[in-house]
């Protein structure tokens, strides 16, 4: 909740996740840190790169937003700090190709999506297998074809 107490919404129009008991772990003293601890997590990367050096823990790679976690704890490789910073601070730019905007199916037998917008491409085709049981393909860009056009045939 904000201070103002308005309730913050994602990109999907939902509550962001709670935490999901994840564990992490100090690659440096293999101490344990959950995700709802993330602040303890970074205060205990900061402490061993300002008392020992600041690439001892491993963690070159900090997210470059200043009020999240990450920028304190660091990421082992660019690639995992530009994918935390496209997933949790871009813009989504990957629509759920079964998506409707009136919230109904797309076409007859596709089920209805409430997630509209994904991060990256990644995170869309692993929606489309869990939530409708398939990837996007010509067999069902065909379907919808057909039911556009049976749909503007009743309507003439």
């Amino acid at each position: 909740m904000n201070p103002d107490g308005t309730v913050h919404l994602d990109c999907n129009g939902r509550k962001p996740r709670q935490w999901r008991n994840r564990k992490y772990r100090c690659s440096h003293c293999d101490l344990q840190f959950y995700d709802r601890d993330l602040d303890k997590y970074a205060a205990h990367i900061e402490h061993i790169e300002m008392t020992e050096h600041p690439d001892a823990s491993g963690r070159r790679f900090k997210c470059p937003e200043s009020s999240c976690p990450w920028s304190k704890i660091g990421f082992a490789r660019k690639l995992e700090q530009v994918k935390h910073h496209t997933r949790k601070h871009g813009n989504p730019t990957f629509e759920c190709r079964f998506w409707a905007p009136d919230g109904a199916e797309k076409f007859p037998g596709a089920c209805v999506c409430t997630t509209h917008w994904h991060a990256d491409s990644g995170n869309r085709l692993r929606h489309e297998r869990a939530v409708h049981g398939a990837v996007w393909s010509d067999e069902y860009e065909a379907k919808y074809q057909a039911h556009q056009a049976l749909l503007a045939a009743v309507a003439a």
